[in-house]
C-alpha cells in the first residue's frame, strides 16, 4: 500500500511541475466604431516550456503567442457575441507590417493565412480568418447557431494607436529572442 502511494505521489508531483506557465498581459483595448459596437482587447501570451519535465529556469524556454478578444453589448437589434482569435508571434509581426503599411486613402484587401484586412472609405475592417462567435447561443427561429466571424472596422486613429504599441513590444521581443 505504501508503495503505491509513493509511486502515485511522484506521478502527481511530476505532472505538477511538468505543466505549462502561462503569463496573460492585456496590450490594448478600444472601442469599435460600428453600430454594434465591439470590445476589442489585444493580449500577449507568454507560456514557460519545460523541456525536461521538472520546472528549472536554465531549460525552459518562453513562447509567445498573442490573443485578440472582442465582445459586443446585447440591444433590440442585435443580440451579445464573444469571439477569440489567436496568433502565433510571427503571424503578429506579419499582422502589424500589413496594418503599418496600408494605406488608408486607397480602396485595397489584403489576405494572409490568420487575416483579412479591407480599406474602404478611409478604414479598416479587419476580418480573422476560422474564428466564430464562442457564446453558444441561437440567431434564427428555427434555432440555427450563431456563427458570425469575427471582424471589426478601425479608424486611422485607433490604427495609428494600435501600430505603435504593438510595434513597440514586438521590438523588445524581437531583441529579447536575439
Amino acid at each position: 500500500m505504501k508503495t503505491i502511494l509513493f509511486s502515485l505521489s511522484i506521478l502527481i508531483s511530476t505532472s505538477l511541475f511538468s505543466q505549462n506557465k502561462k503569463i496573460t498581459e492585456k496590450i490594448i483595448n478600444f472601442k469599435t466604431i460600428e453600430q454594434n459596437k465591439k470590445n476589442v482587447v489585444f493580449s500577449k501570451i507568454s507560456s514557460e516550456l519545460n523541456q525536461s519535465g521538472v520546472f528549472s529556469k536554465i531549460t525552459s524556454e518562453v513562447n509567445i503567442s498573442f490573443a485578440i478578444t472582442a465582445n459586443n453589448g446585447n440591444s433590440k437589434d442585435y443580440t451579445s457575441c464573444e469571439w477569440n482569435s489567436f496568433l502565433s508571434y510571427n503571424a503578429m509581426v506579419s499582422f502589424i507590417e500589413q496594418l503599418s503599411v496600408i494605406d488608408i486613402k486607397k480602396e485595397k484587401v489584403v489576405e494572409y493565412n490568420n487575416f483579412v484586412l479591407k480599406v474602404k472609405r478611409n478604414k479598416v475592417r479587419i476580418q480573422f480568418v476560422n474564428s466564430k462567435c464562442i457564446q453558444q447561443h441561437k440567431t434564427h427561429y428555427f434555432q440555427e447557431s450563431c456563427n458570425r466571424t469575427f471582424s471589426f472596422i478601425l479608424t486611422n486613429d485607433q490604427k495609428q494607436q494600435l501600430i505603435t504599441q504593438m510595434g513597440v513590444l514586438l521590438n523588445n521581443q524581437k531583441s529579447v529572442k536575439k
